[in-house]
């Protein structure tokens, strides 16, 4: 390969962190809100910025969020869009790390793989959120576990990825064990199956793998929450109210262009592990990763980082190019380039178009700043108030001061985290209507509402009410999707 050649070849994996989402989303909040309190009070054990009382909670995320408020302090809001390319150019190049190691060093096709999945995965799922941390993590576990069967003694890296990992994403510790077993189980022989998947891979289970289990768990213990930290993952996910309400945690539709790249996966993949027999770890994770994707929507990032890895075992003797002449003449190049050009074009107009549709103030996510404004402006005072909000916007609100029934973080207000009550579940029913909002009202003594056009049922049901005085209107939307938002205060003396 040309030394060109080579340097644009290796910079077109880059091209989908310069599509990176500028738009901080509404979770941020929060983590500036943790990472606010933990600087001046240490590490909480009772959640502290809703209207709600004794909840137990811990901060599952807490030094994703005390690097994300270091930044800012440092850098503004656009170190933190600059952070997450930064971790997403991180998370691509990992991607291709693995490939290369799995395709035995062919470079032409690790380049075609990380370059669309890392576009894609960039376009998508590299935000402001833990899971540019986490996916990084778990892209060196499996590097490690890759690199271990010609040298074990690095499986001894593993606790320190999983020690990581409990500290930036608590929630998603569970997967680090997920993506070890299909490497256990294939190092084991099992000769019933050597017609289909290759076992009996270079692991020395018995003292090496198992010794390195213990040390992951025992190494995960050390976060400020010890071993009630491991199980948050699993207390936090699998609740049906929580899957029906939130977006991302809905199963991947197949109408939705998110299911376009991960089918053309597993039609690829599915049949080419029947032809021939391939190390049982590719299978398992294909088929595991690929269950979880469909499961949940913000699970389609594992299985395109780790599902579609099998396609570097399965194309790696294909000749794309010979490695000496490869150069910007080849076919495959020309193909590969022409693809990415004309991936990035079609990107680059969809998101400058979605850009330039929303309002400058709103790139930081903050889309409630002017309901924040005018209820810190009450002359009640933001101590003295008690607001019933919409999901989404709970999270800002208490960023600024003022006390919440619910916010974005949605496994704080189930029981089995918190020790008290299903407060989602209650959420639930108020916003599906199914709990009238005066009975809401009653019970938490709630001084304000807010409300958006996001709930069409309640914010006309909220509008009719007498008891109800509008005091502020809003907008909370983009230029695309225009959405108004209201401010009621509550008359209890009618």
């Amino acid at each position: 390969m040309t030394a060109s050649g080579k340097y644009l070849a290796m910079l077109s994996l880059f091209v989908g962190v310069f599509f990176v989402k500028r738009d901080l989303g509404v979770d941020i909040w929060f983590m500036f809100n943790n990472s606010q309190y933990i600087w001046a009070n240490g590490f909480p054990q009772v959640e502290p910025f809703t209207l709600h009382e004794n909840l137990s909670y811990m901060v599952q995320q807490w030094l994703t969020g005390m690097i994300f408020e270091a930044v800012r302090e440092n850098f503004g809001y656009a170190g933190l869009v600059w952070l997450a390319r930064l971790m997403g150019a991180g998370i691509v190049y990992g991607y291709y790390r693995l490939c290369l190691k799995i395709s035995g060093g062919n470079h032409p096709l690790s380049l075609v793989l990380a370059g669309s999945v890392g576009l894609f995965v960039c376009l998508v799922f590299v935000c402001t959120r833990p899971v540019i941390f986490s996916s990084l993590v778990l892209i060196a576990e499996v590097l490690t576990l890759e690199a271990a069967q010609t040298k074990p003694r690095l499986l001894w890296l593993l606790p320190v990825w999983s020690v990581l990992l409990i500290n930036f994403h608590a929630a998603v510790w569970g997967m680090f064990l997920v993506l070890l077993l299909p490497y256990v189980l294939a190092a084991y022989p099992m000769p019933r199956l050597a017609g289909f998947v290759e076992t009996g891979i270079n692991l020395p289970v018995k003292k090496t793998v198992a010794a390195a289990a213990l040390g992951i768990v025992a190494a995960a213990v050390f976060n400020p929450y010890g071993i009630t930290a491991l199980g948050y993952g699993a207390r936090s996910y699998g609740h049906t109210v929580i899957n029906e309400m939130i977006s991302e945690m809905r199963p991947l539709d197949v109408h939705s262009a998110l299911f376009v790249l991960p089918a053309a996966f597993l039609l690829f993949l599915l049949p080419a592990y029947g032809r021939r027999p391939v190390p049982l770890q590719y299978p398992l994770l294909t088929v595991g990763t690929a269950y979880m994707a469909l499961a949940a929507i913000r699970s389609e990032i594992m299985f395109l980082l780790f599902g579609t890895l099998g396609t570097a075992y399965v194309l790696r003797d294909v000749k794309w190019a010979s490695v000496e002449g490869f150069s910007l003449g080849d076919k495959w190049l020309r193909l590969w380039l022409t693809a990415t050009v004309t991936l990035v074009a079609a990107t680059a107009v969809i998101r400058s178009d979605d850009e330039e549709d929303r309002f400058p103030e709103y790139y930081y996510g903050e889309i409630y700043k002017e309901a924040g404004d005018f209820l810190t402006a009450l002359p009640e005072g933001k101590e003295n108030i008690r607001l019933l909000t919409n999901y989404d916007c709970g999270s800002y609100m208490e960023y600024r001061g003022i006390k919440c029934y619910i916010d974005t973080r949605a496994e704080v207000f189930l029981a089995a985290n918190n020790k008290q009550k299903d407060i989602f579940h209650e959420f639930a029913y108020y916003h599906w209507c199914y709990l009238p909002h005066r009975k809401l009202l009653w019970r938490y003594d709630f001084t304000h509402i807010l409300i958006t056009e996001d709930n069409l049922s309640l914010y006309y049901a909220l509008a009719h009410d007498p008891r109800l005085e509008l005091i502020f209107e809003f907008n909370c939307g983009s230029g695309k999707e225009p959405c108004t938002g209201r401010i009621y205060k509550v008359n209890k003396e009618q």
